[in-house]
């Protein structure tokens, strides 16, 4: 489709606000308004309108915004960039600046595209984006920028939501939703507790029409190690139920999780077209030969994958729903991640496992199937497999994944489970507990003139071990102890590796070992006859507490357990003095140390479990409180005398 430039103007903006008001008059009224802020928006209006042409049920998508900067912005803002797909076409766009001329009056700048081009990062079910880059010159303190954009949209399954920025105040905020009233709609609204707005209805002709009014939103400030965004972010959804047509026969579209999984079971029917099934099995057998076990069997069909198939997003279009088949992605040797979904599937079917399709929206999507029950809760496929005494579901995409483990980022969210397109159920996947997550540092050493040296055994399972898996691949020997000289370290910086060599590194079934030796010189303090010694050499327990004023959660990769063994050769030794043990516990985790003294040998262990992956603001106290435990515990030092 050709896309026209400089047919849409802003017809909704006000003129006395952006031609009369003096620049310096606007900067002094959002600069006192919103102080600190380098940018405010004083107009964001988005607006989709359905209408029946050739009796189907179309629809547009126009957007419309302006922003003042009230900084000069750096030169990477002042590039915007347009997004456009199969199922959302950019028809049309228009965009300019208005630079302050003088403390009174404006000159208005054009803008250039810089760049067009095809949008090919990682991101999955990607669907041919095209990205249209717009590039503002000269961009000051007191600019505004206008961009207005239009869209088609061509698939009543696949419509656009309306977001409010969370990090940026904007003035004038209007979503706006003109239907006919042949068509039903169902609009959710979420995460809008604290915003401040009103619905007005109106009808024109035939159309209604809903305007969603936003007085006034809650700002957050971007915080490190938050939720995805999509968390905090107060968002509109909206679907189409159902129509009547030219001919008065109702269609029913999105009217619940019964028409989702219809429309999804449609892209499974197409996928299984062709699919040869004799060549699935013969490769299942060679793959398992030998191996009656049902279990083992699963597994060996999932590393298969795993070691055989790379991940590729590969989706154009519909393609980014439909499987492709599993005979394809085998021959190809790639495949994306409903390719090889449909592949374990197939592969496990054929060896008479039961296993099922089943979509989920990764960690970055918080939307549940029963309320929203539209395309905008899932962005993943991935399989399910069903054993004699347990299930799995199984995500092939990274080959660092341990087999019963699934993903990191759809632990914890919902699974929309396909039964053989008769049937669905929607569940929650499992989140690993902290153990099957373990990092387990044994250390034992002994103090000679202030050095503190000694032999390790670090051990690691689960999310852990994948982890570690991923920064060795392809690492030769001097980059792997330059990873682990890093992963290792303790105490402090003067930290020295020495041997260094691994256990179980290609066998996934079993725990990665690491064993390695150091020295970590200055770490033992002398003071006349005592010597002053930390055991907490582990950097992995340092936990900072949140600001007081954080105004989001925290957000975790995975629930871990995290132990340290520090064993101290005492022979030359007499302790003078060891601190209290610490056992702390609440709703994010719990932490315990403590000592003993076993013949010649001093014992510190240490252990941190994590409960939450993601703490909520509500928790953030009980986050400080276990934080600060953990701190406080390790300043603590013991004091040892020699032996007389």
């Amino acid at each position: 489709m050709r896309i026209t430039k400089g047919i849409l103007t802003f017809t909704l903006l006000t003129p006395l606000l952006i031609w009369a008001q003096k620049p310096n008059e606007l900067i002094e009224q959002y600069s006192t308004k919103y102080p600190g802020q380098a940018q405010v928006g004083l107009q964001l209006h988005e607006k989709v309108e359905f209408y029946f042409e050739d009796d189907q049920l179309i629809g547009k998508h126009t957007v419309k915004e302006t922003d003042l900067h009230l900084e000069a912005p750096p030169s990477a803002l002042q590039i915007r960039s347009l997004y456009s797909s199969g199922f959302r076409q950019m028809t049309e766009w228009d965009a300019y600046a208005l630079n302050p001329k003088s403390e009174s009056k404006y000159k208005k700048l054009p803008v250039k595209v810089s760049k067009e081009y095809d949008d090919s990062d990682r991101s999955i079910f990607h669907d041919d984006l095209k990205v249209t880059q717009l590039e503002f010159n000269e961009l000051t303190r007191g600019s505004q920028t206008h961009v207005a954009s239009a869209y088609a949209l061509n698939d009543m399954h696949l419509l656009p939501s309306f977001r409010i920025n969370p990090f940026m105040p904007v003035e004038d905020m209007v979503f706006e939703i003109v239907s006919p009233e042949e068509v039903e709609l169902i609009i959710n609204l979420y995460a809008f507790d604290g915003v401040e707005y009103r619905v007005d209805e109106d009808t024109k002709g035939s159309n209604r029409i809903l305007r969603y009014i936003v007085t006034e939103a809650p700002r957050v400030q971007f915080e490190s190690n938050g939720p995805p965004v999509r968390y905090y972010t107060p968002t509109i959804h909206v679907r189409v139920a159902g129509y009547s047509d030219g001919k008065g026969e109702q269609q029913f579209v999105l009217r619940n999780t019964d028409d989702l999984h219809s429309w999804y079971c449609g892209f499974l029917a197409e996928s299984a077209k062709g699919e040869d099934l004799d060549r699935i099995k013969e490769l299942a057998d060679s793959i398992t030969a030998g191996i009656t076990n049902p279990n083992e069997q699963a597994r060996m069909i999932f590393e298969w994958v795993q070691q055989n198939i790379r991940y590729v997003a590969i989706e154009d279009g519909y393609n980014g729903y439909i499987p492709d088949r599993a005979i394809s992605v085998c021959d190809r040797r790639f495949g994306d991640c409903k390719g090889l979904s449909n592949l374990l599937v197939a592969l496990l079917r054929s060896k008479d496992i039961t296993a099922h399709h089943v979509w989920v929206g990764t960690s970055d999507i918080p939307y549940s199937y029963e309320e929203f029950a539209s395309p905008a809760v899932d962005n993943h496929m991935i399989a399910q497999v069903e054993l004699p005494d347990t299930s799995y579901f199984l995500d092939a995409t990274s080959p660092y994944i341990p087999f019963g483990y699934p993903s990191q980022f759809t632990q914890g969210q919902e699974a929309f489970v396909d039964l053989d397109c008769k049937d669905y159920r929607i569940e929650l996947i499992p989140t690993p507990k902290p153990e099957l997550n373990a990092l387990i540092d044994s250390v034992w050493t002994h103090i000679e003139g202030g050095v503190l040296s000694g032999k390790g055994k670090l051990t690691v399972r689960g999310y852990q071990r994948g982890h570690f898996e991923n920064l060795l691949e392809g690492a030769n020997e001097r980059r792997k102890r330059k990873i682990f000289r890093s992963l290792l370290e303790k105490g402090s910086n003067k930290f020295m590796l020495d041997t260094l060599y691994f256990e179980n590194l290609d066998d996934r079934t079993k725990s990665l070992i690491v064993h390695y030796t150091f020295d970590l010189p200055n770490h033992a303090l002398q003071m006349d006859d005592e010597t002053i010694v930390n055991m907490s050499i582990e950097e992995v327990f340092s936990k900072e507490a949140p600001e007081p004023d954080r105004e989001v959660g925290l957000s975790f990769k995975f629930l871990a357990q995290y132990r340290m063994v520090h064993i101290l050769d005492i022979e030359k030794w007499e302790i003078d003095y060891l601190p209290e043990a610490t056992d702390f516990t609440n709703s994010t985790g719990r932490y315990k140390s403590n000592y003993s003294v076993v013949g010649n040998k001093l014992i510190y262990d240490q252990q941190l479990d994590q409960y939450q992956l993601m703490v909520s603001t509500e928790d953030l106290n009980q986050y400080t409180d276990l934080a600060n435990t953990i701190s406080n515990s390790l300043r603590q030092q013991i004091i040892i005398k020699p032996n007389p």
